[in-house]
């Protein structure tokens, strides 16, 4: 049996048989996404707060789609992803030894004599 949501908060039961015929699909997270593309895109996002959803992370989520994206969301949640930036919490500025900022200093290499 498949179970669809019903009125009062309980479910409805339909034989597999009884239902039209549809096609199988399958999900992936949108990080593991990355590089491909698909011609329809559903984006589900979560209801509950999550520090890897903003906007990165839906530009990518919609960057997969060729032809359609829908994306599936409260107003508070797509609120949330459009509106914050993901902040890095990587280390990698700390571990660099400058909380300020990195400081890269780039250096020109010569040419070598052979080319």
């Amino acid at each position: 049996m498949v179970h669809f949501p019903a009125d009062g908060g309980d479910t409805r039961a339909v034989a597999p048989a009884k239902l039209p015929l549809v096609a199988t699909a399958w999900a992936m997270t949108v990080h593991k996404s990355q590089g491909s593309e698909f011609d329809e895109v559903l984006v589900v996002l979560p209801e509950h707060e999550s520090r890897v959803l903003g906007r990165e992370l839906l530009y990518t989520a919609v960057t997969r789609a060729r032809q359609a994206v829908t994306i599936f969301a409260s107003d508070a949640a797509m609120r949330q992803v459009v509106t914050r930036p993901v902040e890095r919490t990587s280390g990698l500025v700390a571990r660099l030894g400058d909380e300020d900022g990195v400081r890269v200093r780039a250096t020109a290499l010569a040419p070598s004599a052979s080319s």
